[in-house]
């Protein structure tokens, strides 16, 4: 790497100078195509310390320098949110897409913002299937509060890339919609993303349904 550069390397050589040595039976080249020919190389970055400990002669300590080192390449990317000021939909896709482009399972974030609709705090709610889990109304109101917030957005995603709400989506966000409106919290919008698409609640004027 030194002699003709970082770029001129293979994603397994990369791998293998983080993975530093192997086995008696792998080389460190061997072994991150063990984990290569597992794992697309675009999946390696929300790898787990129970997955990567699956590989022969990753331990503790190794699996915990790999982990550490996909998670200062997110930081690297990662949008600088104390200058966001979210003007559209848009803006709320650049915000979460770095967590969420190689999820395969739904994630429900919070968004706070403040009366010039500046992001105060990102927060992930939930886990799981955002149509069947049951929002935690007064997590949201809390943080609501505690961050003296203006106005708050839901977003999640759908890992097929369908970025279309379901039903559920649908009676779930009204749900929460009318709830908050009883307590005068602005829910500004519902916004699903995938790695490359979103859609938007409030501009396909889904917020209105239920009045």
């Amino acid at each position: 790497m030194l002699l003709k550069g970082k770029d001129s390397l293979g994603d397994n050589e990369l791998l293998a100078i983080i993975i530093e040595s192997g086995t008696k039976k792998l080389s460190a080249i061997e072994l991150a195509n063990l984990i290569l020919a597992k794992y697309p190389i675009e999946e390696l970055i929300n790898l787990t310390y129970e997955e990567l400990i699956e590989f022969p002669g990753i331990k503790r300590a190794k699996a915990s320098k790999i982990l550490a080192s996909f998670e200062l390449a997110k930081r690297a990317v990662r949008v600088d949110l104390d200058k966001i000021q979210i003007i559209n939909a848009k803006s709320v896709f650049e915000i979460v897409k770095e967590d969420i482009i190689y999820l395969k399972h739904e994630r429900l974030f919070l968004l706070l913002v403040d009366s010039k609709c500046r992001l105060i705090k990102k927060i992930i709610l939930a886990d799981g299937d955002v149509a069947k889990v049951n929002l935690d109304y007064l997590k949201i109101i809390e943080m609501f509060l505690r961050y003296k917030a203006y106005g708050l957005f839901i977003v999640h995603n759908h890992p097929s890339g369908d970025v279309s709400p379901s039903e559920g989506d649908k009676r779930a966000t009204l749900d929460l919609k009318r709830s908050l409106d009883s307590l005068g919290i602005n829910l500004v919008d519902h916004i699903i993303v995938s790695s490359t698409k979103y859609f938007s609640f409030l501009e396909n004027n889904l917020l209105l349904d239920y009045l």
